[in-house]
């Protein structure tokens, strides 16, 4: 008996998108402030989208960050996104200081589907970390 493995892909715009359900651990940038602890537990980070919704395309974020240490600096230090269905990442985005955060820009999700995207931090030297996984449509 011969097994046959059936793959179905959407095609959007000439591209070939991963369709994926519904998950409750997407972060939801609907006009609301992300806030989230950061891998390390070193500090809370209120990470807000420029802009309406996550696009297929450049997208950019506002990072306000409150160390657990009040006295500690703290600061994103770089920015990256993943892609796990295809294996690959984007370009790296840039990563300013804005005010009393940080800006995170050209932030590139150049196709639809799941990216997971990591800020680096430094926390009074130590490295930490802040992950959130969008979902380009």
């Amino acid at each position: 008996m011969k097994l046959v493995r059936v793959v179905a892909i959407t095609l959007v715009g000439g591209l070939a998108s991963c369709v994926t359900a519904p998950d409750e651990s997407l972060a939801r940038f609907d006009g609301d402030t992300l806030r989230l602890e950061s891998t390390g537990g070193l500090l809370l980070a209120d990470i807000e989208l420029v802009g309406d919704r996550i696009i297929q395309g450049e997208n950019v974020f506002a990072v306000a960050l409150d160390p657990v240490d009040a006295d500690a600096l703290a600061g994103v230090t770089q920015a990256s996104a993943f892609m796990p269905a295809h294996g690959h990442g984007t370009s790296l985005p840039v990563v300013s200081v804005e005010g009393d955060g940080f800006r995170v820009s050209e932030l590139m999700l150049f196709m639809p589907g799941r990216w997971d995207v990591t800020f680096e931090l430094d926390v009074a030297g130590a490295h930490d970390q802040l992950e959130f996984t969008v979902d380009v449509r």
